[in-house]
């Protein structure tokens, strides 16, 4: 369907997905159904676009040459999955029946594959510590995150609370503080700016071919209704279709 309802063949959402720079695909992790179509998508924006590039929120920046070792044929898969564990996004599905078969079908397309997301040491760190002593660290680890210019003040935090009070709620606590939404969403929004500024950067690569595309599978609350990854790419390319 579209946003108004209407229901779309798939030759209209391959049109669509064409039409458009990034592809960002809002799954529910663990959901086979979504496994399958991002799969399909993946595999015919591909063999329309040649060299496009699937990016991953689930791997990550310093797994980076690990993915490519592993797409070259020179890491096995079982290496791979243990080195980057990789096997903990598939939940009753193995990785190479899910994000594993992304990561195969562009290898077989010539396509190139984005670990997009931060390491989760930043992350945790982004809630603990705030984003100040994360900017002055050495430029070796800089490189594999990104920081938000500011915390999201409008319906992305507002969703963000929503949730986490949904959460405490439905386990017996408390609701959050704001000064605990506030870390959280630190934390969260290291995440939207880090795989916002990894397709960018996959976007301006020189070697991308002129009419290829980045497909972005993400977990959808970070996508959905102008979820926080959108925001931070809007920002970083606001022409970006």
């Amino acid at each position: 369907f579209d946003g108004a309802g209407r229901p779309l063949s798939w030759p209209e959402v391959l049109d669509l997905a064409s039409a458009s720079d990034v592809i960002v695909v809002g799954e529910q992790h663990d959901d086979p159904a979504a496994h399958a179509i991002e799969l399909a998508l993946v595999e015919d924006v591909l063999d329309r676009h040649p060299g496009s590039l699937v990016s991953l929120e689930m791997l990550e920046r310093d797994e980076q040459d690990d993915l490519d070792a592993h797409l070259a044929g020179e890491l096995d898969l079982a290496t791979f999955i243990e080195r980057t564990g990789s096997a903990r996004w598939s939940g009753s599905q193995r990785w190479e029946d899910s994000y594993g078969r992304l990561v195969e079908a562009a290898r077989l397309r010539g396509g190139g594959v984005v670990a997009a997301n931060a390491p989760r040491e930043y992350v945790r760190r982004a809630r603990l510590e705030g984003y100040e002593p994360l900017e002055s660290l050495p430029m070796e680890e800089r490189v594999l995150f990104d920081l938000p210019k500011r915390l999201d003040e409008g319906a992305y935090r507002d969703r963000f609370r929503e949730i986490m009070t949904s959460m405490r709620e439905a386990s017996g606590n408390p609701p959050p503080s704001e000064a605990s939404i506030e870390n959280l969403l630190r934390s969260q929004m290291v995440w939207d700016a880090t795989m916002a500024a990894s397709i960018a950067n996959a976007l301006a690569d020189p070697d991308l071919p002129p009419d290829a595309k980045v497909v972005h599978a993400v977990g959808r609350f970070h996508s959905d209704f102008e979820g926080g990854t959108i925001l931070e790419l809007a920002r970083l390319m606001p022409e970006v279709r």
